[in-house]
């Protein structure tokens, strides 16, 4: 049983760092040649959503844009954020109830 539980838990990881790549395009307006580059887009059924780095975000319709996909490059903010005794507390316990109720169910 715990061999497929840490199976099932590599498995869940794998997974999660996969598909946390995000990818930044370049959009290009082809109205005003107006070259947008560096930023994040989706499509819903109105059109293309447009965010830019500082987390604005800008609509345009599918037949304007052109976009090309690239790599992302936005500047990751540093969040240092120090562990306290309760953090610590409440990650042992909670690994300790996990543990518990694994091992407890048939």
């Amino acid at each position: 049983m715990i061999t497929r539980l840490y199976t099932y838990v590599i498995l869940f990881l794998c997974l999660m760092t996969a598909f946390t790549h995000i990818s930044a395009d370049m959009v290009k307006n082809i109205k005003t040649n107006e070259t947008i580059e560096n930023v994040k887009t989706s499509e819903n059924d109105q059109g293309i959503i447009v965010e830019y780095e500082d987390g604005t975000k800008r609509g345009f319709k599918k037949d304007a844009v052109t976009i090309e996909k690239k790599e992302v490059n936005w500047a990751k903010e540093n969040e240092t954020k120090e562990e306290t005794k309760s953090d610590r507390y409440f990650a042992f316990g909670s690994l300790g109830f996990l543990l518990i109720l694994f091992l407890a169910l048939p």
